[in-house]
């Protein structure tokens, strides 16, 4: 099996696209002054000090450093991230990516994927069965139970672990007696189960298979109702930091660790305010029934799905 070169250029992909690997620009540390803007334009010589991705700014923001440390990121996708340390590992299941460099080093991630997330809460809303996004939490606190409604939030195939583009979407179990809140519901569930199958993937493949807590953020995890219905679907702690704008707090702690105003991570970590965990609860154990059922829902939609695309 062909591996990518680590840490730098591939010059095999260079040549496919037709690029020289040495006129690419030089890979630099992620923390690190790399020059300053220009005072004309912003009145002052300000340092341009990190660089990094969404994911990894996250990744950062949460403060997950050690191998094994897991965040989620519930967006129009969900994105779960678990750090691999220095070990790049490849998985056709899930995407293998480098986090970042400092200090010498290179640290990697392995990345899972729910691909419609927060999309699938916005359909609900588009089909009006919702006045508003935000109306999902209220509803969600009125109907524990689905009313034997399930949803597959397969709106654009199913990504981990399946990773399949053909799989439609599906809502499964309506009678005379669902009403708006079942369905609220059933889709909330479909988003939490399917990010189960992505953590269950991630503990397949990575060495680091505890992950006991799972750091969260992003629009939908704002959401109480949905944080504890994701930990009572994982079986384990979730934990949100006190602001939402994970990927902005990363950014900053890198930069500012460039520019010294952290001297380091530990005094990062001891200025951090913990925000709110979420542990499971009594319902926890129907949840992991609930759970089966779901799946057996996804298979049976695939089925179908996967017939019909013969058709075509």
């Amino acid at each position: 099996m062909w591996l990518p070169p680590i840490g730098e250029w591939s010059p095999e992909v260079a040549q496919l696209i037709g690029m020289p690997a040495e006129k690419l620009a030089t890979i630099v540390p992620s923390s690190h002054v790399y020059g300053t803007t220009l005072q004309e334009e912003f009145g002052a010589e300000i340092p341009v000090a990190a660089v990094a991705g969404d994911q990894q700014a996250a990744m950062f923001g949460h403060l997950c450093r050690e191998p094994g440390a897991g965040k989620a990121t519930y967006g129009t996708s969900v994105m779960v991230n678990v750090n691999t340390g220095d070990e790049w590992i490849y998985s056709e299941k899930l995407n293998s990516l480098a986090l970042w460099r400092l200090d010498g080093q290179d640290e990697f991630c392995l990345e899972g994927t729910v691909i419609t997330g927060g999309a699938s809460v916005s359909l609900v809303k588009d089909l009006h069965i919702l006045e508003t996004v935000e109306k999902n939490l209220e509803l969600n606190e009125i109907a524990f139970n689905n009313g034997g409604v399930f949803f597959i939030p397969a709106l654009q195939g199913l990504g981990t672990p399946y990773m399949d583009p053909e799989t439609k979407g599906a809502l499964l179990g309506l009678t005379r007696s669902t009403t708006r809140a079942h369905i609220t519901r059933a889709v909330l569930e479909g988003i939490a189960f399917r990010t189960r199958q992505v953590v269950e993937t991630l503990r397949e493949v990575s060495p680091f298979t505890a992950l006991e807590t799972l750091r969260v953020d992003g629009g939908m995890a704002a959401n109480d109702a949905f944080l504890q219905m994701q930990a009572d679907i994982l079986d384990i702690n979730i934990e949100r930091p006190n602001t939402n704008q994970v990927t902005s707090l990363g950014i900053a702690y890198l930069a500012g660790l460039a520019v010294g105003f952290w001297t380091s991570e530990d005094e990062i970590k001891q200025a951090k305010v913990r925000g709110k965990i979420f542990t499971p609860s009594d319902h926890a154990t129907e949840m992991q029934e609930r759970f089966k059922q779901w799946e057996k829902a996804v298979d049976a939609v695939r089925a179908l799905s996967a017939t019909e695309y013969k058709r075509s």
